[in-house]
């Protein structure tokens, strides 16, 4: 899956500072611009600065002046900066006449001697890049997390990453039985565990963006939108400003966007605010390549696995619909589950069901997907999170029949059940025909909210797209929206949310 917000929506990109604008990019430079930003607005500074390496867009200047420059700018973003904001300023070497300067050592003292609080020094390492020929090639930069105040917003449970052991439980004590750990995962303290493996290093193993990254553009330094992921949902809330005083091609506003906080952006170069504003309006047509949050760098493969097997092809979401608020109430109140959810789907691998060769007289010989393998395959991504199918037994009533009939068969063994349930959300997963689906939010849902199982729903459908590439007629998302749209919701509906999904 694209990984894409579940909400997202065209929103208008302004090229100047309002105090009601929802995404700035302006083309001037950063001192000029912060002249207008009004004191105490923004919550989260994060950006990678010119690293005085001579690059197209840089004047290489001495490290003593490129210091001074540098102070003058953090001074005024300090200004801005909320009281319990936080800047993130991500750094790598300076390197003169082949002798290694590191700049995170240089700004620690420009941050202190303005009051600022180091929280954490997080070493970005990544496996790419420039070959040195007299010292070891340079694998890693650096963020400074730093905060105005002693009061700072750090939300864990956004970032929590997996416990290594989730079923866990005190075997002895007053709580012997009962879990050992937090049920959202574990704190990553300073070590973020973002890759397939598991280890003990304090870095975070994130790919720089290189030729072969799919969110590659022109731009010599771009950071990945994934390293600004995690501060944005550490150190903000949504609605909150997010600044990037050196935007180059955005990727920090899509970032901000993406998990609906307020994004401004500074960017000198004509060409890179060209390009921000291009991904951006890609981003929400649900056509920009990102790398999944958390993706692993590179999982191992036996050489004949690997041998002629393709790249695994995510299923992703493309079209949300809120029943009776089952969006808002969900994205709410369901945090967790619903980022559940979004893995378990990112988790099939569409191409592994594309197995049908259609003999149809108009696509013969064309590749179909196969539901029922579809199916399974959601069934063992959400099994695999503990989410669990929920039988209910139907003792059919028999006194509604007219005097004198008597059935020839009895109902006995009959049963009614949704696909997966935890936490008292109920999903359904449907590749079928059309009033599967309406019974599924029109009846069953209710149904098992009535019986106290669930309080919210998720129904799972696909797209037309995709349902035109199955190999057995299947409704679809846009059907289903609009008839749901044109009946409208009784008092007795329970809130859903319709997830869209395409290969």
């Amino acid at each position: 899956m694209k990984d894409m917000p579940l909400f997202a929506g065209h929103k208008q990109i302004e090229n100047h500072f309002g105090a009601n604008a929802e995404i700035v990019l302006h083309h001037g430079a950063a001192e000029d611009f912060l002249a207008v930003l009004p004191n105490n607005t923004v919550q989260l500074i994060i950006t990678s600065p010119p690293y005085n390496l001579g690059k197209e867009y840089e004047s290489r200047v001495s490290i003593a002046k490129y210091l001074e420059t540098q102070a003058e700018m953090i001074a005024q973003l300090y200004r801005v900066l909320r009281d319990d904001g936080s800047i993130c300023w991500q750094v790598g070497n300076f390197v003169e006449d082949g002798e290694v300067f590191p700049l995170d050592i240089y700004y620690y003292d420009i941050f202190k001697k303005i009051g600022m609080s180091l929280r954490n020094r997080i070493v970005w390492h990544f496996e790419h890049g420039l070959h040195a020929s007299k010292r070891f090639s340079g694998r890693y930069e650096t963020i400074l997390w730093f905060t105005k105040s002693n009061k700072y917003v750090f939300n864990l449970d956004p970032v929590r990453v997996p416990s290594k052991y989730p079923g866990k439980r005190h075997f002895k004590g007053p709580n012997k039985g009962m879990p050992s750990g937090n049920p959202l995962g574990k704190n990553p303290s300073d070590i973020w565990k973002i890759v397939a493996q598991d280890w003990e290093e304090e870095l975070w193993n994130i790919p720089n963006v290189k030729a072969n990254h799919p969110e590659k553009t022109i731009h010599p330094c771009q950071f990945p939108i994934e390293l600004v992921e995690r501060c944005v949902l550490a150190l903000t809330n949504e609605g909150d400003w997010v600044f990037d005083p050196y935007a180059g091609v955005g990727s920090s506003l899509i970032a901000a966007t993406k998990h609906n906080r307020r994004a401004i952006g500074c960017e000198k170069e004509a060409q890179y605010v060209e390009i921000a504003r291009q991904r951006l309006a890609a981003f929400f047509n649900n056509e920009l390549p990102i790398r999944p949050l958390g993706k692993p760098v590179y999982v191992p493969t036996t050489a004949k696995s690997f041998v002629g097997e393709e790249e695994q092809i995510q299923m992703r979401i493309v079209g949300v619909y809120s029943f009776n608020r089952g969006k808002e109430i969900i994205e709410s109140e369901f945090k967790f589950e619903l980022r559940e959810i979004e893995e378990a789907i990112a988790a099939v691998d569409s191409r592994k069901h594309k197995t049908k060769v259609s003999k149809e007289k108009t696509m013969p010989g064309k590749m179909l997907y196969m539901p029922g393998s579809l199916n399974e395959a959601f069934k063992k991504a959400f099994e695999s999170r503990e989410w669990k199918k929920h039988k209910v037994k139907c003792e059919y009533p028999t006194e509604f029949y007219k005097e004198g009939y008597k059935p020839s068969a009895s109902a006995r063994g009959a049963f009614r059940e949704i696909d997966f349930v935890k936490n008292r959300i109920g999903v359904e997963v449907q590749f079928g025909k059309y009033a599967f689906m309406v019974y599924n939010v029109a009846a069953k849902m209710t149904i098992f909210h009535n019986l106290d199982i669930i309080d919210v729903g998720v129904e799972i459908v696909p797209v037309k797209d995709f349902a035109d590439d199955m190999s057995t007629g299947v409704s679809y998302f846009e059907q289903f929206v609009w008839d749901l749209e044109n009946r409208g919701v009784s008092n007795i509906d329970i809130p859903v949310l319709i997830l869209g999904i395409a290969a």
